[in-house]
């Protein structure tokens, strides 16, 4: 046989070599057994040598015998190596099948295992009591468990939850792992109610601390749930599991993580999908404008500057609220590239504004986590001609938690430029009044959400004067968002607070409409601003500097007080 392949360059016996082998072996042993008893061969091999009387005689005898039975053995001893090498293939072949269907570190069935279960189920549902159930399971934070504790126990979890399943579900229940931290059970219910108590009685089971790990484990887990729809025409089993998935995503923003699909989720998905699609193409074609609002000093009722915001009119589906697609951006990745855009078209755009105008636009902490961002808005300014002290950085509280030490070196390097920055929605985040004083702010920025109910709440107008109190002995102007009302204005100039925005004075507007609130608010008219002049052509005055008056609400001992504190000292100050 080697021989064969060497000159052919295939096997003698082709596609099947050991069924060949077998058959010429069996040749082989027949043909022996036809020439001893068609020509009675060995008996005349050993009359001849009988004859011979000789030595030669004997050995020549012994040499043949052993031949015809060394021929016979190896014959035989190739039949059992063939059958045993037969039996170990068909072994291998039963392993792959089952090693197709059945997941190797848990032992349940596959995803596919799952898939095909599905269809049979469909066919014979309307024989079987109750509506078919499908049950996904999804491990909450299971990639940090496994970078945190390591591949060993978090399989080890995997094989707890699989077995704590397997044992809590119903007979004839059935029980899949489908991905690598997620679990579907087929079961059936009477309706969507039992359905979500079946649900909750199996998340219990799986959420029993693991008393193994030290220190325990505690398995908390988000659930869908699909009410399968036998007889329905568009519903398969690659459909339901697609739902499952679906339910799983809303579950985990559900308040008890539970989610029931509902059409209204796939259409949502739907339309989310096409919306990525068309946020990234609206990103290329320059279809995000910023919008300009003007900031206030509430002293001299003369415009400040203006803080950038982005707006977005699609082509087909018209404006596209901003509470929309920026979490959308940040979502998908497109955050950084839609804020550069929007930073090089607000800069070219102000660029010949009066040079003591300056524009603010909110970095994301996403992107504070960009190594390079420092210097990607630095090469921005320069490529448009921007000057550095015409740009100010709004960061919120946010930036500072997810990475503390990147935060300072970018907020380091975008001050020694001459960039300002200022703290955005102060009091709605998590730093510490200690990182407050050590960093280089230029200013602090209100939530609108306090200013907005400070006159009906009480808390809410103790926090904002804490927070200009705060600011004040700091050296730093305040900037209140979120003003509407001229009383609203009025209390928070009372209050100390240096500048304001909001809708009092104007909404954001595209840069075509700058000029007319820069003839308009240059003059301290900010009453005639609230409904955004076109066409004004005449010159702004000066600006007038903030000033910082005198903050009586906290004393600067008091403020020393609460450094290193959070916010719940200011309230409690205040």
């Amino acid at each position: 046989m080697r021989l064969a392949r060497m000159i052919t360059g295939r096997p003698l016996f082709g596609r099947h070599p050991v069924a060949g082998e077998r058959v010429l072996l069996l040749a082989i042993i027949v043909m022996l057994f036809i020439v001893d008893w068609q020509f009675g061969a060995l008996h005349h091999l050993v009359d001849v040598v009988q004859s011979a009387e000789t030595t030669i005689g004997s050995v020549v005898l012994a040499i043949s015998f052993a031949s015809w039975v060394g021929a016979f053995a190896y014959a035989m001893r190739r039949r059992f190596e063939l059958s045993a090498m037969q039996m170990a293939k068909a072994a291998a072949e039963v392993d792959a099948q089952t090693a197709g269907i059945t997941d190797l570190l848990t032992g349940l069935p596959n995803r596919a295992s799952l898939h095909n279960e599905l269809r049979r189920r469909l066919v014979t549902s309307a024989s079987e009591a109750g509506t078919g159930l499908v049950i996904g399971f999804d491990i909450d934070r299971f990639k940090t468990l496994n970078e945190v504790s390591g591949h060993g126990i978090a399989d080890g979890v995997l094989i707890e939850v699989s077995d704590r399943l397997a044992v809590a579900v119903d007979e004839g229940d059935f029980v899949a792992r489908v991905g690598a931290d997620e679990f579907h059970v087929l079961t059936r219910a009477a309706s969507p109610d039992e359905a979500r108590v079946k649900a909750l009685r199996l998340r219990a089971a799986i959420a029993h601390r693991i008393e193994d790990h030290d220190p325990p484990l505690q398995v908390a887990t988000s659930v869908g749930i699909v009410m399968s729809c036998a007889g329905a025409c568009d519903c398969d089993a690659e459909a339901i599991m697609r739902r499952v998935d679906i339910a799983l995503q809303y579950a985990k923003s559900a308040d008890d993580g539970v989610a029931i699909f509902s059409p209204d989720m796939e259409l949502a998905i739907r339309e989310k999908a096409e919306l990525e699609q068309a946020l990234e193409a609206a990103i290329e074609a320059e279809e995000i404008q910023p919008h300009f609002q003007p900031v206030i000093n509430l002293e001299t009722n003369r415009l400040n500057g203006f803080e950038v915001l982005a707006r977005w009119t699609h082509p087909v589906r018209g404006p596209i609220s901003p509470a929309v697609f920026v979490p959308l951006a940040e979502e998908t990745g497109l955050l950084g590239r839609m804020t550069q855009a929007l930073l090089r078209r607000a800069c070219t755009v102000a660029r010949d504004w009066p040079s003591h105008i300056k524009i603010a636009i909110n970095i994301s902490p996403i992107d504070f986590k960009n190594p390079w961002l420092a210097e990607e808005v630095l090469q921005i300014l320069t490529d448009v001609g921007f000057p550095p002290r015409r740009l100010e950085i709004e960061i919120t509280e946010n930036a500072l938690v997810i990475d503390h030490e990147r935060a300072i070196q970018t907020i380091t390097s975008l001050k020694n430029q001459g960039i300002s920055i200022a703290l955005d929605d102060f009091g709605t985040g998590y730093s510490s009044l200690q990182q407050l004083r050590m960093l280089p702010f230029d200013k602090i920025k209100i939530d609108q959400s306090f200013v907005r109910t400070m006159r009906e709440n009480t808390d809410s107008r103790m926090i904002v004067k804490a927070i200009i109190g705060l600011s004040g002995s700091l050296g730093l102007p305040t900037t209140a968002e979120g003003i509407e009302t001229s009383n609203s204005a009025e209390d928070l100039r009372a209050y100390g607070c240096t500048l304001g925005q909001g809708f009092f004075y104007s909404q954001a507007v595209p840069a075509d409409d700058v000029p007319g609130l820069l003839a308009l608010l240059g003059d301290g008219d900010t009453t005639a601003a609230s409904g955004v002049a076109e066409n004004a052509a005449a010159e702004p005055l000066p600006i007038a500097r903030p000033s910082h008056p005198a903050h009586p609400t906290i004393p600067e001992a008091a403020a020393d007080d609460v450094y290193g504190s959070d916010l719940d000292e200011i309230r409690r100050l205040a």
